[in-house]
């Protein structure tokens, strides 16, 4: 295996532009995007709690089968959902990036994750805060998992200190769930305006889109939230997290294979991420990642080859032999 070095100067910008048409006066009030992207069952109760808690505001749900091969998903159109059937696997930006033909007339565009749902008027609470807020372009809510426990809904910008305690397994409290970068930084009962919030449940400002652009599409899969909120925060918008508003998350659905947690596909896809967002805002801490997570990822394949585990191997390998830096 041989580590590859891209020049730091490779032209970055894959951010979706606007391409909705012209801009006509908004009819309805949201465009929720959702992509089904396991075979859990998740997203019928997902679009069915959106139908049954949402009050006060005009919307429409897109969902995006992410090649799930569901004998089901006519049930969804019944439901009155617009379903679109990928030819193939997708990551989460491109996917959520497909219903922008679609925007025009919407006020806002949520994405929202198909393992999680709204616990009350979520979407309703959203929109008329951000109807009072001209300034602020993304918000997002408070995440619940369904042991009641919160979940990292917001975050200061993570940086290189981060992702390199993270990748080592030091950046929490002993015992604790979640690593400090989100436990120290937020009381998840209070709102208040963050660095980013979670793309599991992201409201965004059509006419930001239209200015600013969408999720950037170099991101497979992690980080794609964290970069736009960058990005809107660049252009002089503020990002809001919000209490009131609660979803409830089973946590992993959409990133995990059923019974084995995370994959060494997204495992890799998750360092791919980090070097990209770094690569855009922190050159040097670009190629000190770069080292670090080489080194440390070969050396994790070679250990689970000692120890036996040749799926671990197999599958991170499936992934490194086009390198890990992209």
């Amino acid at each position: 295996m041989i580590l590859t070095i891209i020049q730091p100067c490779v032209q970055m910008q894959e951010v979706d532009t606007m391409s909705i048409g012209e801009e006509r006066e908004p009819s309805k009030d949201l465009l929720i995007s959702i992509v089904n992207g396991n075979d859990r069952g998740y997203i019928y109760e997902c679009v069915e709690s959106i139908i049954r808690n949402t009050q006060g505001i005009t919307y429409d749900i897109v969902v995006i089968d992410n090649c799930t091969g569901d004998a089901r998903l006519s049930e969804l159109e019944e439901m009155g959902a617009t379903l679109m059937r990928n030819e193939r696997p997708m990551g989460f930006s491109s996917n959520h990036s497909q219903v922008l033909p679609m925007l025009d007339g919407y006020r806002y565009l949520l994405v929202f994750n198909d393992d999680a749902y709204p616990a009350n008027n979520a979407f309703g609470m959203m929109i008329r805060e951000l109807d009072d807020e001209p300034t602020t372009a993304i918000a997002g809510c408070r995440i619940i998992g369904v042991d009641g426990e919160d979940q990292p809904g917001a975050a200061p910008f993570p940086g290189l200190r981060y992702f390199v305690t993270n990748a080592l397994g030091i950046d929490r409290d002993k015992g604790a769930r979640y690593p400090r970068i989100f436990t120290e930084y937020i009381d998840f009962s209070k709102s208040g305006y963050v660095d980013w919030v979670s793309g599991c449940s992201m409201m965004l400002r059509t006419a930001f889109i239209r200015e600013h652009g969408f999720l950037d599409t170099g991101y497979f899969m992690f980080l794609e939230d964290t970069d736009i909120c960058r990005r809107a925060r660049a252009a002089g918008y503020r990002v809001k997290y919000m209490a009131q508003a609660t979803v409830v998350h089973y946590g992993g659905g959409s990133s995990k294979v059923k019974g084995k947690g995370i994959t060494p596909q997204l495992y890799i896809e998750t360092q791919r991420s980090r070097l990209r967002y770094l690569k855009k805002y922190t050159l040097m801490s670009y190629f000190l990642y770069w080292g670090f997570i080489n080194i440390y990822v070969y050396l994790k394949v070679l250990k689970s080859a000692l120890s036996g585990d040749m799926e671990w191997v197999n599958g991170a390998l499936s992934k490194t032999k086009k390198r890990l830096l992209t």
